[in-house]
């Protein structure tokens, strides 16, 4: 067989917006022409096993996209067992509507967790979702929680819709009344809380609760470019122990009293956010409907700018702080990766501020670590919490993934891998704080384990050990 090509263009000069951030791009038109117009446009003729393969394709597609055939397995998936009532969560699908909806398992709807200022907790959640006829999503949440010693009922609803845009554009909003952690980046769960609470006597996750709505909107412009704007009111009131000691455990208030002395007064906050995030050289994968972003070699950052405003529907705050993060994955191949995130940033007013307004970071006084490069090991939860002008974290992992471990005999045969690193917290006017640690991962594929050395100015070093099992994160 010989083919002949001509028409070679050698030297071909490309215009300077010829190639764009876009690698990839699918018309919507590609999957409507005719057979014709491919074999007419196509420079080389399919093979005859493409061809089959083509033709078998496209009648697989035409039969799985057939109602009977989502009907048929919407009813195998639907199907109501113990597993996923009680312990997964149940999940309902109906293909053909694009509809799903999500109940949190009915073991939450049990008493299971606990703490001081409620008492026992049962929870209740359920999503529903739809995706509308231009490939956008819509979705509505009710949330129910009840304290049996507190013998109150809390209800919140939220949802979100998505604007059919190729680029990410999500407006959410929620509302009702419900339990906050004094940092509302919830540090400790509720979980992890009630085992420490009832074996140790150490409640750890401090609440007010708070009647509040909530409006966030979320774009991503392209070119890296991503933003998120919110606004959030609150109606706060403290929420004080109506469980004070079990069996013979005596519990702290329910306030972070290394932050405080007494519990807040009830006040009202209306606070507005906005966050920037830009990471230089992103690449897109363009879709009819959608962009997917094939992520960069650059570092991305962050600048968010956070107002407490006076007055406005009653509020008592007047603050300003602000946050500048760089965050970057570097992989360095067979040396493995390194994860490395900076922060900086500071209140530039804080005429008026209450404890769920200072900058909280994430500790962890339990043995259990779920924040791994956004919080700390072993920092208290609130000791730290400021309204200083100036004050800088960083949080660094090199995973070296199999470039030592696969060079011990014996040990190698496991498949674990070791991780150092660390993490250091810098507050104006308060004494540094400073973390190192060595840590062995993928035990079993799901487990890790971190030896944990603390360092601070104003106390001795300490030295701990805690782990994380990844599905429970």
């Amino acid at each position: 067989i010989v083919q002949v090509f001509n028409e070679y263009e050698l030297e071909k000069k490309f215009d300077k917006k010829y190639f764009t951030n876009i690698v990839i791009k699918y018309l919507d038109s590609s999957n409507k022409k005719s057979l014709e117009y491919w074999d007419s446009a196509r420079p080389l003729p399919l093979l005859e096993k493409e061809a089959i393969d083509f033709v078998k394709k496209d009648s697989l597609e035409k039969i799985r996209s057939s109602p009977a055939y989502l009907d048929s397995i919407d009813k195998k998936r639907n199907k109501i067992n113990f597993n996923n009532l009680f312990l997964r969560g149940y999940n309902y699908s109906k293909q053909s509507q694009k509809l799903r909806i999500n109940v949190d398992p009915l073991l939450y709807t049990f008493p299971i967790n606990f703490n001081p200022a409620e008492g026992r907790v049962m929870n209740l959640k359920a999503t529903w979702n739809k995706q509308l006829e231009q490939k956008n999503n819509i979705s509505f949440t009710p949330s129910f929680r009840y304290g049996l010693d507190k013998k109150k009922l809390y209800t919140s609803f939220s949802g979100s819709y998505g604007f059919p845009t190729k680029a990410r554009s999500v407006l959410s909003a929620s509302f009702g009344r419900t339990v906050f952690q004094f940092n509302n980046n919830n540090p400790i769960t509720e979980i992890d809380n009630t085992g420490s609470t009832l074996k140790w006597g150490n409640n750890f996750m401090k609440t007010y609760e708070a009647g509040f709505f909530k409006v966030d909107y979320a774009r991503n412009f392209g070119q890296g470019v991503n933003m998120n704007l919110d606004i959030q009111y609150q109606d706060r009131v403290p929420m004080d122990n109506v469980v004070n000691e079990l069996k013979d455990h005596v519990f702290t208030p329910n306030f972070p009293i290394s932050l405080m002395t007494k519990n807040i007064l009830p006040h009202q906050s209306f606070i507005t956010s906005l966050s920037v995030t830009w990471r230089p050289g992103t690449k897109y994968l363009e879709l009819p409907n959608r962009l997917i972003n094939l992520r960069s070699k650059y570092p991305s950052f962050n600048f968010t700018y956070t107002q407490g405003m006076n007055g406005i529907l009653g509020s008592d705050v007047d603050f300003a702080k602000w946050k500048f993060t760089v965050s970057h994955n570097m992989n360095l191949q067979l040396l493995g990766k390194l994860n490395a995130r900076f922060i900086v940033g500071g209140f530039s007013n804080d005429k008026k501020l209450f404890a769920p307004d200072y900058q909280h970071y994430l500790g962890n006084q339990i043995v259990i670590n779920q924040h791994y490069m956004t919080g700390f090991q072993m920092l208290p939860y609130y000791e730290f919490s400021n309204h200083a002008s100036l004050f800088s974290e960083s949080h660094v992992e090199y995973h070296l993934n199999g470039f030592l471990s696969n060079k011990i005999p014996l040990f190698n045969k496991l498949n674990w891998f070791f991780v150092i690193g660390a993490n250091t917290l810098n507050v104006k006017d308060k004494p540094h704080y400073y973390e190192t640690f060595f840590s062995i991962e993928n035990i079993f594929k799901i487990a890790r384990i971190d030896f944990v050395n603390s360092i601070r100015e104003d106390q001795p070093n300490a030295k701990g050990i805690k782990f994380s099992v990844f599905f429970l994160r």
